[in-house]
Parts: C-alpha cells; sequence; structure tokens
C-alpha cells in the first residue's frame, strides 16, 4: 500500500510540473514580458491572475488542467488522511495501550515521509497529528536535557503543560538564553571583581610608590642641611673677620661707587671689579659679577652713611662694602 501511495504522489508531483511548464510556454508566447513575470516571485500570481482573464484563448487549456490537478491532489491527501485515521484506528482496537512510539506509521504518511523535499515541518506536523488522534497524549522529552530541564520547571513549581513541536522548540530557546543571561551575569560578576582587585592593586602601588618618593625626598633634604652644616663652619674660617666697626670687611674688589639719598631711603651704586655697576636698595637680592669672571649672590642687608652692609650666599656673618671717605 505504502508503494501505491508512493507512484500517486509522484504522479501528482509530475502532473503539477508539466503543468507549470505549460503556463511558462503559454506566456513567452504571447510575449516575453509575461514569461519573465511567471518567474518573478511575488509578482507571478498577480501576473497568472491577468494573464488568465487578459489571454483566455491561451490560458484556457492549463487552466482546465490545473484545476484538474489540484483535483487529484486534494482526492489523493482526503484518501490518504482517511485511510491513515483508518489504520491508526484499528492499530488502536488491536492494543489499547498503544502509543506515538509503538504507532506503525500509515503507509500514507510513509510515503509522504520518503518525498525528497520533505522537511522537518512534516515530522512536527505528523507528531501533533497523531498526538491529537491517539486522544491528546503528551509528547515525551526528546532528549535526557529536556527530561532535566523539565523536571527543573517541576521543582521551581511551575506547570509543564504538554508541548508541540513547536512549543518544545520555543521551551528549549527559551532554557539557552536563561543560560546564557545567567553566565553573562557571572562573567560580568568576574570582571568586575578582577577590576576591584587591579585598582586595590594599582592604588596601594601608587601609595608605596609615592612614601618612597617622600622618604627619598626627605633623605635628600637632610643630606642638604647636613652638608650646609658642615660647610659654613669651613668657609667662616677660610674668610679672615676683619672687624672695622660693627662688620668685617667685603671681599677685594667689593666697592661703593656712590651713596644716595636720605637716612629713611637710601640707594648705592656697588661694584664687585667686574665692570659691571649695580644700583641697590635695602632688602634687594642680586647676582653680581666677580672680577674673575665669575658670579656672586649678594643680599643687601642695610644701607647707611658710610657702607652698604650685605650678606654673600653661604656666609654666616654680613660685610660692609665702605664707601670712600670725601677728600678734604
Amino acid at each position: 500500500m505504502e508503494g501505491l501511495f508512493l507512484v500517486l504522489l509522484g504522479v501528482a508531483a509530475l502532473i503539477s510540473l508539466a503543468v507549470g511548464i505549460w503556463w511558462l510556454v503559454a506566456a513567452f508566447k504571447v510575449h516575453v514580458g509575461w514569461g519573465i513575470a511567471f518567474l518573478v516571485p511575488c509578482v507571478n500570481f498577480f501576473a497568472w491572475i491577468v494573464f488568465l482573464f487578459k489571454h483566455w484563448d491561451e490560458a484556457k487549456k492549463p487552466f482546465l488542467v490545473s484545476c484538474l490537478s489540484v483535483f487529484y491532489q486534494t482526492a489523493l491527501a482526503g484518501g490518504g488522511i482517511y485511510h491513515s485515521f483508518k489504520d491508526i484506528e484499528r492499530q488502536r482496537a488491536e492494543n489499547p495501550e498503544l502509543t506515538s512510539e509503538t504507532l506503525v506509521m500509515p503507509p500514507y504518511f510513509a510515503a509522504i515521509e520518503k518525498l525528497p523535499l520533505v522537511g522537518d515541518d512534516w515530522e512536527e506536523s505528523y507528531d501533533r497529528l497523531v498526538a491529537k488522534r491517539l486522544g491528546g497524549e503528551p509528547e515525551e522529552a526528546e532528549s535526557a536535557e529536556e527530561a532535566d530541564e523539565a523536571s527543573e520547571t517541576v521543582a521551581e513549581g511551575e506547570t509543564k503543560e504538554p508541548q508541540s513541536g513547536l512549543g518544545k522548540i520555543m521551551a528549549k530557546a527559551k532554557a539557552t538564553l536563561e543560560k546564557a543571561d545567567a553566565r553573562a551575569k557571572e562573567s560580568g560578576a568576574a570582571v568586575e571583581a578582577a577590576s576591584e582587585e587591579k585598582a586595590a592593586e594599582a592604588k596601594e602601588t601608587a601609595a608605596a610608590a609615592t612614601k618612597e618618593m617622600a622618604a627619598a625626598e626627605a633623605k635628600e633634604m637632610a643630606a642638604a642641611v647636613t652638608k650646609e652644616a658642615e660647610t659654613k663652619p669651613a668657609d667662616a674660617a677660610e674668610e679672615p673677620v676683619v672687624l672695622d666697626g660693627n662688620y668685617p670687611k667685603a671681599p677685594a674688589g667689593y666697592r661703593v661707587l656712590s651713596l644716595i639719598g636720605t637716612e629713611n631711603r637710601r640707594t648705592a651704586m656697588i661694584t664687585a671689579g667686574g665692570g659691571k655697576s649695580h644700583l641697590v636698595a635695602k632688602g634687594d637680592n642680586l647676582t653680581v659679577t666677580l672680577s674673575d669672571g665669575g658670579s656672586q649672590a649678594v643680599e643687601i642687608v642695610d644701607i647707611t652713611a658710610e657702607a652698604v652692609i650685605i650678606q654673600l650666599r653661604g656666609k654666616a656673618t654680613p660685610m660692609a662694602i665702605y664707601a670712600p671717605k670725601p677728600k678734604e
């Protein structure tokens, strides 16, 4: 019986193919544009309707054959389904505990399954049809993974209803999305923890570096203070202190060229032997040019009627540059 249904289905397919080619030939005979319109998806149906009414003489024969083909295929499908239902009832009468697993596929459905263009949708449709025919029994899980998911759902207190083939696919996709979401959350938490750990390490490293820099600066400052304390007594010992009044005389080369002003505000013109003169006032800090080409930092401590009191950098004792006495 299965072979007979397979032959009948093959004849239906050949008739459909022949009618389709007949329509194309008729369309191209009228005009090449009609033939191209028949080949364009989404347009061919409307082109067929217009061609049928506009060119009835060329379209009537393939149209009539198309009607006979549709009638033949409808009768074949109706007869095959009726015969399949009868076969299922017969098997159910012989085995009252018949299930979709123990059911022998009816010949018509077996013939359809062997067709080369039948896909997965046919299997899902067949499963739903058989389950409905056997009293709407729920389909069992197709794999151990689906069974585990079903047990987890029941454990969480959710009610799991019988699912069709499409329902199974949707449930599986939902479970996959939930797992992916959980993994993404775990990955995000791990990344956040790693970022916090790295930030803490960077903070500790920066604190340690700052502490080391502060310690190094303190050490350098202490060394500088110690060196200055050690060098000051030596410098004082190198320079002979020649007292003249209250201050020792400034080194040779320092001269007062002129004193200007009154007691409240005096200025002076001094030189250190380097050929450059400097106009100074009390509190000034300047660098003077020495006779040997070098330079010396000088602070103007005071300007009196007789001298300019200076303090050289690195010297502890102020010195006096006395103005030349006027000639009598």
